[in-house]
């Protein structure tokens, strides 16, 4: 299965759906690396909310950070239907 972002801008009632690239994953890493900062999940659902809606290739996290905070970003993850579950169950 893959994790979606639900991702909600400057107030918005209606997220942007985002899904998690490996490539973001790799990109966080290098940039928590670079700025010598450790990584964590909301920190990686930002980048990723980032790189979808803005800039693939964010120079660092300031720049990442400065956008969220600007347009007052919210990321919800969920799990969406993969390669390896064919629906979402309610549990």
């Amino acid at each position: 299965m893959w994790d979606v972002l639900d991702v909600y801008l400057d107030g918005a009632n209606d997220p942007v759906e985002v899904p998690v690239l490996t490539v973001y994953v790799v990109d966080y890493r290098d940039l928590c690396d670079k700025a010598k900062v450790t990584a964590y999940p909301a920190g990686l659902d930002l980048l990723s909310a980032f790189c979808a809606i803005v800039d693939p290739e964010p120079l660092d996290l300031k720049v990442v950070k400065k956008w969220g905070r600007e347009h007052k970003v919210i990321v919800e993850r969920r799990e969406s239907v993969g390669p390896t579950r064919t629906a979402i169950h309610a549990v």
